[in-house]
Order: C-alpha cells, then structure tokens, then sequence
C-alpha cells in the first residue's frame, strides 16, 4: 500500500530514489497533480479488502472509498492472502499493513507493509507485497523489497545476518511469462550489503546537489519535464541521430551501440510524454503554446441504435445489413469439444512478424547469485 506523503522517501518509490537521487526533490517541486486516480484507487480497495480478511478471516461486502468489492477483486486477492496463510501457518510471528522503520537507511525512511513474517526458529523472513495494477513488477533485486527487508533485518537484530529473506510479488492480473508469484531469494547478509548501497543513495537524495539519472524511472517521474539530465541525455541523442557518416560495425560493436540506441529511444519517448502532458496542461487551462494545440481524432463510428433497428433500417433500402456468417476460430473450437488433431487438418497458424529483442540476462544472474 501506498506510504503517506510525509514519508519522503517511502519504499515504494525506491526505485527512483535508489537509481536517481535528484528525482525526490524535483519530484518536491512538481508534485502529482491533484484529481481522481481510479487505479490507485482500486488498489487501495484491494489492499484494504486483503489486510481485513487476513485480520478477521471475514471477506468484507461493501465498498472502500468508493470502489466496489467485487467478485472479480476477491478472487485476485485470494491468492495473496492465501500465500500470507500459508506464511504464517507455520506458527511464526505475523504482521499486516505493519509499519516498517527503515531508519538505518535514512530517518526518512519507512513504510507499511502488507504482510510478512519472522520466523526465529527456521531463521526465515517471507515478506509478501500485493500489487494490484497492469505495470508489471519484478521481486528479483526489486529496491521496495529491499527497504522493507532492511527494516525487518534491524528488527531482527544482529541475527538477522543468518536468516533466509524470501521477497515475494503477487501480481494477479496481467500475464508474466513466471506467473503471478515471483520471488527472490537471499540471505541476511546480502540484505546488509545492499541495504548499504541505498543508504549511500538515500543520503545523496537529500544532500546538497544529488544527480539526477535518466533511466526507466523517468516513466513514472512527475518532475521529467523539468529535469535537466533527461533534457541533456535526449539532445545528444538527436545530434547523435543526425551524424550522417556510414559506419561498418562488427557484431560486437552492433550489439553495443544497439542497447544504447534502445534506452536513448526509452528516454527519448518518455521525455517527449512529459513535455507533451505539460504543454496540453497549459493549453488546457487558457494558456498558449505557440504552434501547438489540442485536436480530437475522429472516433470510429458506431450504430447507436440496436441490432433490430437497423436491419429493419437495411429491409427498408432492399440492403442486408447483417454481417455474413463467419466460423469460429480455432481455439474456440477446440475449447468447444472438436477433436484437435482434426482441427490441425483444417487449421494453421501465420508466421509471426521477425522482432529483433534484447536478450535478458536476469535469469542467469538469478541462477548464480549476480
């Protein structure tokens, strides 16, 4: 759940702070602007709906802060809570939506958690963190994680250099090629070694002159018009870009300047979406921007009439207005009942488009501990 505003450098903004310390005091001077975030909202609902029911083993009806509790909302967050069910039956100590002191970080630092445990017997702490949006979140070397980890370490104590941390996401709704539990594994003492490094980032974040980093974090930076690194980062990539000399690289080099060539494209598209959202802000309210303004594309249209009505519109001009029947398509014939081997005679599936991709090297640092 989301921490509270004073707590200026909450985990759940590690991500920023940790890759780009000058973020938290741009982000100061531009905050969010204030108005309806029905996914924040709807998150709230189902961090609500969770930490109730993990307290009173009731699923609460109703609605929080008006977002319905839905059918849909408690399936999803059932396979939060029953993780956290799972976690705790082991008979160790249990917290929900339990604030953190992450003051050995920084003092400004902490947050509530949504669930963990500490178990002193088996030397095992399982945090669990419910995430109820479509931006997919990754557990593996995830800095929110981390900062509630290094609290739970300082609640420990010393021992705590021995314990096992099992950082777990649950993430229902959109896909993920790992499903919707990720987790990452790692022992106490690496939890001390990194927590030294936000530390160090903390401290830059609010000292006297802290850098500002361009990187993904920009997406979600409500300061990245305003920011001189993105600025600084995406005109060279347009000098770079207009370079007209030929180059023959070989493969090494390719392979190198492709990667750059992709973030520059990233903070490229992300400093264009805030120069955009603030130029349609003033355009919006009465001010000008000289050679721009906001135009509307034509939406498709529609018949705002229903089915009935407007085949007896097409008997009338002598015209079948009725689409012409169509099968189904595979899939849906085979969930149907049809025999898939006969349905490989009649079917066959296109080519897809070629798509150069990064490759990902997460999964092997995963498997040796990078």
């Amino acid at each position: 759940m989301a921490e509270p505003a004073h707590a200026i450098l909450a985990p759940s903004s590690a991500h920023q702070w940790v890759n780009c310390p000058g973020s938290v005091r741009l982000q100061q001077q531009y905050p969010e602007p204030e108005g309806e975030n029905e996914a924040a909202d709807e998150g709230s609902a189902a961090h609500f709906l969770a930490s109730e029911y993990l307290k009173t083993g009731k699923w609460k009806e109703g609605a929080f802060n008006g977002i319905p509790f839905t059918a849909e909302m408690q399936q999803h967050v059932k396979l939060f809570t029953d993780l956290a069910e799972e976690a705790r039956s082991s008979g160790a100590n249990w917290y929900v939506e339990a604030k953190v002191d992450i003051s050995s970080i920084h003092q400004d630092c902490w947050g509530t958690a949504d669930f963990f445990t500490i178990d002193l017997a088996a030397k095992k702490v399982c945090l669990i963190d419910l995430k109820y949006g479509f931006g997919i979140v990754e557990a593996f070397e995830n800095p929110q994680l981390l900062s509630y980890a290094s609290g739970i370490y300082d609640l420990i104590g010393s021992d705590a250099i021995d314990f096992a941390f099992e950082l777990i996401i649950v993430q229902p709704r959109p896909w993920h090629r790992e499903g919707p539990v990720r987790r990452w594994r790692i022992a106490g003492v690496e939890v001390s070694n990194r927590a030294r490094h936000m530390r160090a980032a903390a401290e830059e974040a609010l000292g006297n002159n802290p850098r500002t980093v361009p990187g993904p974090g920009c997406k979600h930076c409500t300061a990245r018009h305003a920011c001189a690194g993105l600025r600084a980062t995406t005109l060279d990539t347009v000098d770079m870009v207009r370079e007209s000399t030929p180059v023959e690289l070989p493969p090494e080099g390719l392979a190198i300047e492709l990667g750059l060539l992709k973030r520059a494209q990233s903070q490229l598209e992300m400093r264009l979406a805030g120069l955009e959202a603030q130029a349609m802000a003033l355009i919006q309210g009465g001010k000008s921007v000289p050679g721009w303004s906001i135009d509307h594309t034509v939406g498709r249209e529609e018949w705002s009439k229903p089915a009935s009505e407007v085949f007896a519109l097409g008997q009338l001009f002598g015209v079948d207005l009725a689409r012409p029947a169509e099968p189904i398509t595979p899939a849906q014939a085979r969930k149907a009942g049809v025999d898939a081997t006969v349905i490989s005679a009649y079917a066959k599936r296109k080519a897809g488009t070629a798509k150069l991709i990064k490759v990902d090297t997460t999964a092997a640092r995963k498997a040796f501990g990078g």
